[in-house]
């Protein structure tokens, strides 16, 4: 079996963990608990930092406290101790003047339809609900439980300009009075779903697409 892809491209593997594939190697992807083999379009993180969230900004305002970012605290899903510990605290605020987040921009256009998707755990033994927003305006409430999750939303922007992309609590929103979580790849894609994620380091990256599948002589097998 073989593949052309001119780019290196990740796959969730039979552990459970995720792995990367050098260009032109096929990708069978057992995030179902099945093997499927990976044959995705073109796809760009638009997040120039995915897993770096010391480059994210600190927003915090009311009684909320600034977002405490512990880097390479715990195993990730990708099997090694780069996940990121956050804790966010609200200190009792339940107003719209009170959050704690992490945001990031990013560019889009108008029209242009958007999935975000984070890979998300509690830290400790408590289940933590936290908000997603993406584009900006949308908000999401997302469960942090003691189990690795990767939590996506998508929406359609309604304008060309920068936009954000915020993680942690809202006190008007819902959301934990506080939260102690581990995040993992952050991801930002045009598309109505998450695709297997792109790390990115300081710029955004592109995932080529696989193309012209070749599986041999399969004859026998036929009929």
């Amino acid at each position: 079996l073989s593949i052309s892809r001119n780019s290196n491209a990740t796959f969730v593997n039979k552990r459970g963990v995720i792995e990367t594939a050098l260009p032109n190697v096929p990708r069978f992807d057992w995030s179902s608990g099945e093997p499927a083999l990976l044959t995705e379009p073109q796809a760009e993180n638009i997040v120039e930092y995915s897993n770096d969230f010391t480059q994210w900004v600190n927003s915090f305002s009311g009684s909320g406290s600034s977002v405490v970012i512990n880097s390479n605290n715990a195993v990730s899903p990708d099997g090694t101790s780069n996940a990121t510990n956050l804790q966010f605290d609200l200190n009792g605020g339940n107003t719209t003047s009170d959050n704690s987040l992490l945001s990031v921009l990013y560019s889009a256009t108008s029209g242009q339809e958007l999935t975000s998707s984070i890979w998300i755990k509690s830290a400790d033994s408590n289940d933590y609900d936290v908000a997603l927003d993406s584009d900006s305006t949308q908000s999401r409430i997302i469960t942090a439980t003691n189990q690795w999750q990767r939590l996506e939303t998508t929406r359609v922007g309604g304008n060309t300009s920068l936009r954000t992309i915020k993680l942690g609590l809202r006190g008007s929103f819902g959301t934990s009075d506080n939260a102690n979580i581990l995040v993992y790849g952050a991801q930002v894609e045009e598309g109505d779903k998450a695709t297997s994620y792109i790390p990115t380091n300081g710029a955004t990256a592109v995932r080529l697409a696989d193309d012209s599948i070749q599986t041999g002589d399969i004859g026998q097998y036929i009929n």
